[in-house]
């Protein structure tokens, strides 16, 4: 059986006390309108366009973006729009650099960080887009790309290779600057709770399908769970909907959500429990508050079906604490710098099925 390690840490207490929420969208975009609000990060509540095109007019990519996003259902209550000025000869960190200010402007007026990002123009400079990938995984963020426009399914192939990230997703279609399905994807995906939804499958408002035929179906189904994964957005037995819930590396993006969540939400538990506590002292009681703490998130996790229970007799999940006889004898250091660095957590996610395969016999034997 394989294991993957997620590293909770409370060393590091630059986090502000308080749950992250992991359902607000960023539109970047890098507009040359001289009526657009430009460099500053904007703030809107849900469904207000008319708010939107008082500082990005209706013929701006960001505006256009928002509308595609507000007209899933659900869709998020928050939206964050940043424009950044580019200079006449653009470079490749330009975007990377655009979501580095919109962490500053957070962190400086206290509002809470995005945790999605999708760009409002998909031509931009060779090579930015894999800088800002960069700048999203350090970020513990999502970007969700569609391709440039005119490309065939093997170039929308050849252009998620080109990230292959667990953090970035491609929507693959045929028009993607007028319909913007990544951003109706953002939308959608942004006003699901952790846990709830998966990408495939699914319809998005006001987003038209595109057409690839049989072979550029093939070619997108032979990169399905592998590096260079697309997800098409297309008409299949009369209904639109999304193939694929793949990021470009070909792991799935809904996953890697629940794994962030895990992750922030243990490191916020730990680190309340530091601070509305005097002490967590050196002794077996001061352990059962540390694995009080991991058991609170753990059941919230069994209630959004991020984890499930462990089958058989052995219980709902695996906390191993160290006793304080074991750390006396084999980690005194950990003792004498207070630092508990031994615990070890194991949960089991909840997947979700997406494809079915049915075996039906036909026997032509009579009943007697």
């Amino acid at each position: 059986m394989s294991f993957e390690r997620i590293h909770v840490s409370v060393v590091d207490r630059t986090r502000p006390l308080g749950e992250t929420p992991f359902n607000i969208p960023l539109i970047l975009g890098t507009t040359t309108d001289e009526e657009a609000v430009k460099d500053t990060l904007k703030i809107y509540s849900s469904d207000d366009l008319t708010a939107i095109a008082a500082d990005f007019p209706t013929t701006t990519a960001e505006y256009k973006a928002a509308v595609k996003l507000l007209a899933q259902d659900p869709h998020p209550e928050t939206v964050y729009i940043y424009s950044k000025t580019r200079t006449a000869t653009p470079i490749v960190t330009d975007l990377s650099d655009a979501l580095t200010e919109v962490i500053a402007a957070c962190e400086a007026g206290g509002y809470a960080k995005p945790y999605f990002v999708a760009l409002s123009e998909h031509e931009e400079v060779e090579g930015d887009q894999a800088e800002l990938a960069d700048s999203v995984s350090a970020q513990m963020m999502y970007l969700l790309l569609a391709n440039e426009t005119g490309l065939t399914a093997s170039q929308c192939v050849a252009q998620s290779l080109a990230i292959n990230s667990d953090r970035v997703l491609l929507v693959a279609h045929d028009d993607p600057d007028n319909e913007r399905p990544d951003m109706g994807l953002m939308g959608l995906w942004a006003g699901s709770e952790v846990g709830s939804l998966t990408l495939t499958h699914k319809p998005l408002n006001s987003v038209a399908t595109s057409y690839w035929s049989t072979g550029d179906m093939a070619t997108f189904a032979a990169k399905m769970h592998a590096a260079g994964a697309c997800i098409p957005y297309i008409t299949q037995a009369g209904v639109p909907m999304t193939i694929g819930s793949e990021g470009t590396n070909g792991t799935f993006a809904d996953l890697r959500r629940c794994k962030d969540w895990l992750k922030v939400r243990m490191e916020e538990s730990l680190l309340g429990l530091l601070v509305r506590n005097a002490k967590i002292p050196q002794t077996t009681h001061g352990l059962n508050m540390v694995q009080g703490a991991l058991e609170g998130v753990l059941n919230r996790a069994l209630e959004k079906q991020i984890v499930q229970p462990r089958g058989g007799s052995g219980g709902r999940w695996e906390i191993s604490i160290p006793t304080m006889e074991w750390l006396a004898a084999n980690d005194p250091t950990a003792l004498a710098n207070r630092h508990l660095r031994t615990i070890r957590v194991r949960v089991w996610p909840v997947g979700a099925w997406e494809e079915f395969t049915v075996i039906v016999y036909l026997s032509w034997e009579l009943a007697s």
